[in-house]
């Protein structure tokens, strides 16, 4: 599995505290304008969005799919000393485990598009709304591909530390793009590489909301992060999607729950 794969490297990348630190500026706006005191983080990964929602006052829960990055997520936790849970789960399938619904969900760092087609995006947006308190928040954050598709540009990021090289790059095919991590060992008299591959599904502005507007999401609006910033989609990096899900409308004693 990719995610098994580049668990012992992810945090190389990008320096989990340095991610902390990042996400906890990001979302501290969202958090208090919506009173989020749960939150469900869907991809959870090495645990940095569960922890920067907990230093800010949440109660999260992680759902990841690796079993190597949840055990690093649960290593991140302890050092803070924190008791946060992770389970290993996958968002198409019901979650007997949660016993709750959250305040927020939050599907960040591109975890969407690792859903190949409409069927299978149909039914997570089910599943978010299932999990979600009425009038709980949804937050999605994927990379633009209405300019990726335009720009078919193949290298994505090149991160240089002390003993790697790691090198994004796409292949694009017709309906999938396939994303490739290469990773050279930086040493002296070494040389060493592995890759990794996963397709992905270019999502387009259009098709999540119309699939978010059918399971009652209201509210909805498109950003260039996370911050808020004005969505442009031949400039802006990433695309994020704000949702609500409705209240119950209640009526002549009666509510309906839509």
């Amino acid at each position: 599995m990719f995610y098994d794969e580049i668990s012992e490297y992810y945090d190389q990348m990008i320096p989990v505290e340095k991610r902390i630190a990042n996400l906890k500026k990001q979302l501290a706006p969202i958090i208090k304008e919506n009173d989020i005191r749960s939150a469900l983080d869907v991809g959870s990964a090495t645990g940095a969005t569960c922890i920067a929602l907990a230093e800010l006052g949440v109660e999260p829960v992680g759902i990841e799919l690796s079993s190597k990055m949840i055990k690093v997520a649960r290593e991140h936790a302890r050092r803070a000393g924190m008791k946060i849970k992770f389970f290993k789960a996958n968002m198409l399938y019901d979650q007997s485990q949660f016993k709750r619904r959250f305040d927020a969900i939050f599907v960040l760092a591109n975890t969407i598009s690792h859903l190949l087609d409409k069927k299978s995006l149909n039914r997570a947006i089910a599943n978010f709304k299932k999990w979600l308190n009425p009038g709980g928040i949804l937050l999605i954050q994927l990379l633009n591909y209405h300019r990726i598709l335009r720009d078919r540009q193949r290298i994505v990021k090149i991160y240089n530390n002390e003993d790697r090289i790691f090198i994004r790059f796409y292949d694009f095919g017709n309906d999938l793009i396939n994303f490739n991590l290469l990773t050279v060992e930086n040493q002296p008299g070494v040389c060493d590489y592995t890759m990794s591959s996963v397709p992905l599904r270019g999502w387009k502005t259009h098709e999540i909301t119309d699939i978010l507007k059918k399971k009652s999401f209201v509210s909805i609006r498109k950003q260039g992060d996370i911050k808020g910033s004005k969505f442009d989609r031949t400039e802006s990096n990433d695309l994020v999607l704000l949702a609500r899900r409705r209240q119950p409308v209640y009526h002549s004693g009666r509510h309906l729950n839509h």
